[in-house]
This record gives structure tokens, C-alpha cells and sequence, in this order.
């Protein structure tokens, strides 16, 4: 299937449209910024689920956008971050390592990241925090087998997922979880809702992403949109 991009469309209309992974949509056309499409470009949808559409993908007449809604574009997580923001040669060379062992992580749950990786408060903090309300669900980064699903210390409960190639995740904080362990699950899966159980402030999802057990920084792996 292909589509041709009609002026005023975006990546995340033309995904939902044909119900096939915005991640999947960017792979098969070798795109790195969701951003970065032009009208009149051929977009190669694999596993499209849909005939081509006849208009353009725009949202209904007489509905404006508002924050956070479906119709809006998601901002960069990326944005605001400062200096939590990876290097683009870093961030290329760890996701090219990632593929070859056969991952393309995808964002948990779409939120500002409140807390980077690296030291807080004098303390190694292995992984970063995804603000989020209380009870939304969260979801696997990528698809592999469920290692631990339930309480685990200050990280109250916590799925574990291991992936190929010495890669692992971490969900943490959750409120309630929806997946045990040995499960396989596929990425993009919904595996709890998000909480504030363990030691935390407030709702919000702890994400790690290990590989051979040794934390390694999220937003290395991680593309810039949700």
C-alpha cells in the first residue's frame, strides 16, 4: 500500500488512519523526524489495514484542536529538556545498536519527562520519569517475555521485560498491572496503568531500558515524538 501526503496531513493521522504503528510506518520509509513530510511524498504502509484514502486526512470541519487531544500533533519529548537532551550522533549510533539486535523501542506512555538519567540528588537514577494521570495506561516499548510483574522494593509495582540481544525494560510506580510473569507481549501492548506505589512523589512511570543488567539512558533509544 501506498499513500500519497496531502497537504495539512501528518504521520499521526496517516498512522491511525490505516491502523499500522507510526514506528513501523517510519522504518519501512527510512524517516527519523515525524516532522519532516512533505506534500506529494509516497509513503509506503506496510500491513495497512485500510484502502487508500480518497481525501486528505484532516481533522472534521469546525473542530480546532485542543491541548493533549487527539487532533494535535504530540509536542517533541524531547522539548525543554536542556542538557537531559542526548547528542544526535549518540542517539543514532545506540538505536542503530538496538536494531541489530532486533529492537526499536517506542515511547511507554506520552508525557513531559520530568526526571532524567543520570544523578538526583547525589543518587544514581537509572532510568527516567514519564509524567502521567493517575490510572493511564502504560505500554510495552517493545514486544518480549514478562520477567517480574508485581512489587519490587521502592519501585513499588513493576513489570520487567526482556528483550533480544541483552536488552531489558523497566515500568515502575504502576497503580495496577495487567500482565504476569512469563507472558509474552507484543510492543505497543497495554501492560498496566500508571501510578505513584514504592517510593514516589506523585503519578508518574519510571522507565529503564537495560541491557546485560547495566542501566543505560532511555532517551538514547527512544524517538523524539511519541
Amino acid at each position: 500500500m501506498v499513500h500519497t501526503v496531502k497537504p495539512g496531513e501528518n504521520l499521526y493521522r496517516i498512522s491511525s488512519y490505516y491502523g499500522v504503528p507510526l514506528s513501523d510506518i517510519m522504518d519501512a520509509n527510512g524517516i527519523d523526524d515525524p516532522r519532516a513530510l512533505e506534500p506529494g511524498a509516497r509513503l509506503r504502509i506496510p500491513n495497512a489495514r485500510r484502502a487508500a484514502a480518497d481525501e486528505p486526512l484532516l481533522p472534521p470541519p469546525g473542530l480546532r484542536p485542543t491541548e493533549d487531544s487527539p487532533l494535535e500533533r504530540p509536542r517533541s519529548q524531547f522539548g525543554g529538556l536542556g542538557e537531559m537532551r542526548p547528542n544526535a550522533a549518540v542517539r543514532l549510533r545506540a538505536r542503530l545498536e538496538a536494531r541489530v539486535a532486533g529492537n526499536v523501542f517506542v515511547w511507554p506512555l506520552s508525557g513531559a519527562v520530568s526526571s532524567g538519567f543520570g544523578r538526583r540528588n547525589g543518587r544514581p537514577h537509572e532510568g527516567i520519569d514519564v509524567r502521567g494521570a493517575e490510572g493511564a495506561p502504560f505500554r510495552a516499548a517493545e514486544g518480549g517475555r514478562v520477567a517480574h510483574s508485581g512489587p519490587l522494593g521502592d519501585y513499588g509495582n513493576t513489570v520487567v521485560l526482556i528483550h533480544g540481544g541483552g536488552f531489558a525494560t523497566v515500568y515502575a510506580h504502576a497503580l495496577r498491572l495487567g500482565v504476569a510473569r512469563g507472558e509474552r507481549v507484543r510492543k505497543g501492548q497495554v501492560m498496566g496503568e500508571v501510578g505513584a506505589t514504592g517510593n514516589a512523589s506523585g503519578p508518574h512511570l519510571h522507565f529503564e531500558i537495560r541491557r546485560r543488567d547495566r542501566p543505560r539512558n532511555p532517551l538514547l533509544y527512544l524517538p523524539a515524538e511519541p
